[in-house]
């Protein structure tokens, strides 16, 4: 990766049609290195798996301060259009508490008030995970839980 090769560039040099997409974990979008290549980019999609610090030490299994991950998305919609995927699973049968769903959707509401969302997608595990306590939420969860976002204002789509 090189910060001056735009990646839209390359698309286009060769004369290719596809979006250039960045997916993330949202961890990083602080650095000026990654702001920096976000112009060659042509979509943000982030990732925001909680409403709480606890939960999302849970599910993220990582020390990162959810904070940071907060802040960044909220930068980051500011600058640019966002698109934020979010992963709901169970923990030994389960699921994210109602108070954890309503969280979740006040952060997502914070993030589009910051700047522009355009798409919320709710999913939960495909396929068997490594942690056999994770297993899937039932579709009836997802559409609740995106019937809490929709509630803030974002297009939500149930994945």
């Amino acid at each position: 990766w090189s910060s001056d090769v735009c990646s839209s560039d390359l698309r286009d040099a060769h004369g290719l049609t596809v979006p250039i997409r960045l997916l993330t974990n949202s961890t990083l979008l602080h650095r000026a290195r990654v702001r920096d290549a976000l112009p060659g980019i042509d979509e943000v999609w982030a990732k925001l798996d909680a409403g709480t610090e606890t939960w999302f030490r849970k599910v993220d299994g990582t020390t990162f301060p959810f904070e940071r991950v907060l802040r960044n998305l909220r930068e980051t919609a500011a600058r640019r259009p966002i698109t934020i995927q979010s992963l709901f699973c169970t923990f030994e049968g389960e699921e994210p508490s109602d108070a954890e769903i309503t969280a979740w959707a006040e952060r997502v509401g914070e993030v589009a008030a910051a700047g522009t969302v355009e798409a919320v997608q709710v999913y939960t595990v495909a396929r068997r995970p490594a942690d056999a306590a994770v297993g899937a939420v039932p579709r009836e969860t997802l559409v609740r839980i995106a019937e809490a976002a929709r509630a803030k204002g974002v297009r939500v789509e149930v994945v």
